[in-house]
């Protein structure tokens, strides 16, 4: 079995933020292909 990481980011009216945060998360992992982000709105 794959192990992935998951990240839940809530958020409301922050679209402005959303592209630097993905990046941070993206970027501080090695392995973006194991990497699952659920955006709440």
């Amino acid at each position: 079995m794959k192990k992935v990481i998951t990240f839940a980011i809530p958020c409301y009216n922050s679209a402005e933020y959303m592209d630097k945060c993905i990046e941070s998360i993206l970027v501080g992992t090695n392995y973006a292909e194991d990497v699952q982000i659920v955006i709440v709105d």
